[in-house]
């Protein structure tokens, strides 16, 4: 198969919904979330101001946003790419079970 052929069959699937793109974009919006927390992270830590009764809570607040942050956008990315994981698993079930059908359709000789 070609470089053409391929392309032609990526934009087939792509257009008849066989070829998800969330997946990706998931990840995209994973590193996005996991930047914006560490740089929420670091504001708050530096403008805590521990003379003042919030300011302790923003410097812990920082510090919990850069630890745990990522680890529960993680989470919740994962949650999602499960789902996608599961679809492809039972496509590829149904495929297999497609085959033995026509295997066994088939007249023998």
């Amino acid at each position: 198969m070609d470089d053409s052929q391929k392309l032609a069959e990526g934009v087939h699937d792509f257009l008849r919904f066989r070829k998800l793109i969330t997946p990706l974009a998931i990840e995209v919006i994973f590193w996005l979330l996991t930047v914006g927390l560490l740089v929420l992270g670091i504001f708050s830590i530096v403008g805590a101001n521990t003379d003042y009764p919030g300011g302790t809570a923003s410097l812990v607040w920082g510090i919990l946003m850069i630890l745990l942050g990522p680890v529960f956008a993680r989470i919740g990315c994962e949650l999602i790419m499960v789902q996608f994981g599961i679809h492809k698993t039972l496509r590829e079930i149904r495929d297999a079970m497609a085959c033995r059908s026509k295997d066994a359709e088939a007249p023998q000789l």
